[in-house]
């Protein structure tokens, strides 16, 4: 059986057995995951999302296609595809691979011990999904499941009625002064309980672009839930419209959420 043949089944009760374990990947399973991203973009030339669907479909549909006696084993490419789909969501969603055991299988997964978008344990199975949906057994390809595996993730951050209110009364305000299709600096705030959680935040932001406004973090003494470390960003290179706000106020929530800090909103230039 291959490192990865034994997918779970259908859950059967196993008298005192544990529930599940999971462990840090061992030097075989990480170079089975190096090896498969490793396969994916310099054999296949997957580098999105986009891509991996497209060949997804590709691969799945000639194998549908051929006579079922002829069909070959598709798990090789069922666990590049999983573990390709895996790294994009890993890589947003603030997750580790991890080896997953319970009484009806293992597999790899992601984990997140306590995950702050969802405030609990959290174990996905990214081969495990790819297998459903090469099967037929679940609709979908893998955008679909990194996509909803990020909603389920911070729908709750994402879900703020008063933070959209408040955007859309100040956006309105500044569509009577200027013109918000034009470029302009807008400053996003942000609060943070440690200093190196806003270290971090602040370097993810940079890497989206986004530019420090002052000296940051700033330290701004006693806060009563102890969010005692401001972080300011900026930039000046995009429009201030419903459409870049609704996205920038879902990057900062996360953003905020995936460091335990949180988002304090927005305000832009008013004059051109």
């Amino acid at each position: 059986m291959g490192l990865f043949d034994m997918f779970r089944h259908e859950a059967k009760a196993v008298p005192e057995s544990p529930k599940y374990e999971v462990t840090t990947l061992n030097e075989t399973q990480q170079s089975t995951v190096i090896h498969s991203l490793k396969t994916a973009t310099e054999d296949f030339g997957i580098t999105s999302l986009a891509e991996l669907d497209e060949y997804f479909y590709q691969v799945r549909d000639q194998w549908l296609a051929s006579p079922e006696s002829q069909r070959a084993d598709p798990f090789a490419l069922i666990m590049m595809i999983g573990i390709r789909a895996g790294y994009t969501l890993s890589q947003n969603a603030n997750l580790c691979w991890r080896w997953y055991k319970d009484a009806h299988g293992e597999e790899i997964a992601l984990y997140h011990p306590q995950h702050p978008g969802c405030l609990r344990e959290v174990i996905l199975f990214p081969i495990n999904a790819m297998k459903k949906r090469w099967y037929g057994q679940t609709e979908g390809c893998p955008s679909e499941w990194v996509n909803h595996s990020m909603n389920a993730l911070y729908a709750r951050v994402w879900d703020d009625p008063q933070g959209k209110k408040d955007d859309e009364e100040i956006l309105a305000v500044l569509a009577q002064r200027v013109d918000v299709t034009k470029p302009r600096d807008q400053i996003h705030f942000l609060y943070f309980t440690h200093q190196d959680s806003a270290t971090k935040a602040l370097e993810v932001a940079g890497k989206s672009s986004w530019l420090p406004y002052g000296q940051q973090p700033h330290h701004i003494g006693a806060d009563q839930e102890g969010f005692n470390w401001h972080v300011a960003v900026h930039r000046e290179d995009t429009a201030v419209n419903s459409e870049t706000v609704a996205q920038n106020r879902m990057f900062f929530s996360k953003l905020a959420c995936d460091y335990h800090g949180i988002y304090d909103g927005w305000e832009a230039c008013a004059t051109d």
